[in-house]
């Protein structure tokens, strides 16, 4: 009778299931793919953040009485709605800076929103002057 030879792993030269490279082998495919999902899910969020953060520059009203900052911007532009970007600054605090263009005016409008408290500021005094606020306006 023949004797089979125990091997330690299969025809390809993989290891054997128990053997510690295997299981080395093993845990780092497990962090890459758990670094790999972290990052996809945090970028959903990430996403989801500036297309909020864009929302609420749109319904903001400089004037309580008069038109959204979406309006204003929208009638420099011959109704033309703005082109809006946001960066994240601080994903843990919920701030994104937020800048609108129109075609009409090539200088940005930019705003900093607060996610938390669902609030948009003119980021900078010549914002808040283009938008007719005062100067302490907005913060």
């Amino acid at each position: 009778m023949l004797a089979l030879a125990h091997r330690s792993g299969d025809a390809l030269g993989d290891p054997a299931p128990g053997s510690r490279r295997g299981r080395a082998t093993i845990a780092v495919l497990m962090v890459a793919i758990l670094a790999v999902a972290l990052m996809l899910l945090q970028g959903l969020f990430d996403r989801g953040d500036r297309r909020r953060a864009v929302g609420i520059v749109a319904a903001m009203r400089p004037d309580p009485a008069g038109p959204t900052v979406a309006e204003r911007l929208g009638a420099l532009d011959a109704g033309e709605p703005p082109a809006c970007a946001a960066r994240i600054r601080s994903a843990c605090f919920g701030v994104v800076i937020v800048e609108c263009r129109v075609a009409a005016d090539p200088q940005p409008y930019a705003f900093t929103v607060d996610l938390v408290r669902k609030r948009a500021f003119p980021a900078n005094d010549a914002t808040r002057a283009r938008l007719g606020m005062p100067s302490g306006a907005g913060r």
